[in-house]
């Protein structure tokens, strides 16, 4: 048994874009469950005119594009009572994207759940 879900949401009043998949499978014995996410904000939006506001624009962020924090979080969980594994990971961070003549500082989080279960046989019960 495979079981997928899909969602693409978008909030236009927030400039913010959400993406899920959801994935169950079945097989062997085995429950997996994975939950993919990934959202993004538009923090800021900078327009720039010609090549020298541009190059103004870089220098005053000289080194700063490299030291924003990033984080990364994983967490491992396993239960021998519930025979469960579980696995989450969790990143953060910021981007620009340069489109036409303005610069987006883009704010992003993506997310991996994963969960696989033996499951019980129901003869054996």
């Amino acid at each position: 048994m495979r079981e997928v879900v899909f969602k693409n949401l978008y909030f236009p009043k927030s400039q913010k874009r959400s993406i899920c998949i959801q994935e169950t499978f079945s097989k062997d014995g085995f429950l997996s469950k994975t939950v993919k996410k990934s959202t993004y904000f538009i923090r800021s939006i900078r327009h720039i005119e010609d090549r020298d506001e541009f190059e103004k624009w870089m220098k005053a962020r000289k080194g700063t594009f490299l030291d924003g924090k990033k984080r990364f979080h994983i967490l491992k969980k396993h239960s021998d009572k519930e025979n469960r594994d579980k696995v989450f990971c969790k990143a953060l961070g910021t981007l620009y994207a340069i489109v036409g003549k303005n610069i987006y500082n883009i704010v992003f989080v993506h997310s991996l759940n994963l969960e696989m279960k033996k499951i019980q046989d129901k003869k054996a019960v």
